[in-house]
């Protein structure tokens, strides 16, 4: 696709050439490295969590399938504690392809945070707009000080 931009003509690169997606699942694969394992971030609901001694087995459903996601590195075995089964949680790794099978390794990991109904009673709505007024008045004092006279 080109378009006309001020008298010139200029490509819109597709968005095929930056990424493609995992056969329907919500998985964003960019480009791969020299041995052919390719960076992917994926959006989905955490299944079922493994643990083991050197490594740990996560199984999230990305809208297809469930896939199993291989855990070795420190930081994301750290990451688990955050994830709950059930949750939507982010991913990001690398996979690889071995034949006809997709196999998953992660670098990270980011549950999406929901509030519990003590959350949701301890927010109290009074205060929040009590302690907005205050910062105004400070900001105004502040902003005084600085005013020519």
């Amino acid at each position: 696709m080109i378009i006309e931009m001020g008298g010139e003509e200029l490509p819109i690169p597709s968005a095929r050439n930056l990424m493609k997606t995992l056969s329907g699942d919500s998985i964003f694969v960019f480009g791969c490295d020299k041995d052919k394992f390719y960076t992917c971030v994926g959006i989905g609901t955490v299944v079922k969590i493994q643990k083991g001694d050197e490594l740990d087995i996560v199984y999230m459903f990305f809208g297809k399938k469930t896939r199993q996601i291989v855990v070795k590195h420190n930081h994301a075995r750290r990451q688990i504690y955050s994830l709950k089964r059930g949750q939507l949680a982010w991913f990001y790794g690398t996979y690889k392809n071995y034949g006809n099978k997709v196999h998953l390794y992660a670098k990270g990991f980011q549950a999406w945070y929901v509030p519990k109904a003590l959350d949701i009673k301890n927010y109290d709505l009074d205060s929040i707009e009590e302690m907005e007024k205050s910062q105004e008045t400070d900001m105004i004092n502040f902003l005084d000080q600085f005013e020519e006279k």
